[in-house]
């Protein structure tokens, strides 16, 4: 059977930036196949969470083969709050391993800021 590749740039209709950057949106998931860096007993209740790149801790060199700058370790806000009172929970040095970036949704966010 053959299989059919999507580009992201044919999806979107333009080419997408794909390094992770802060104020893309992100959701958390997670896994048993990577190991945790952050608070894992606070944030396991957060899974399957949306939230927002805060910053970005460290980031793969520019020499490396299979990511070169893409963010390694970032820091996540997810709302906490309801009825749209602010409240934020921010986690640190969360690996990228452990989130899905929401492509679409960042496209959004960004094409608003323009």
């Amino acid at each position: 059977m053959e299989e059919k590749v999507i580009q992201l740039s044919d999806y979107l209709g333009k080419t997408f930036d794909p390094i992770l950057r802060k104020g893309d949106v992100v959701r958390i998931v997670l896994t048993d196949q990577f190991e945790w860096e952050a608070d894992e007993e606070e944030i396991m209740e957060f899974d399957g969470h949306t939230g927002i790149v805060t910053g970005i801790e460290i980031r793969y060199p520019q020499n490396h083969d299979e990511a070169p700058g893409q963010a390694a370790y970032i820091d996540i806000s997810v709302p906490t709050g309801f009825h749209g009172d602010g409240t934020w929970k921010t986690f640190h040095a969360v690996s990228i391993h452990h989130v899905r970036r929401l492509v679409t949704s960042t496209q959004i966010m960004r094409e608003s800021k323009d």
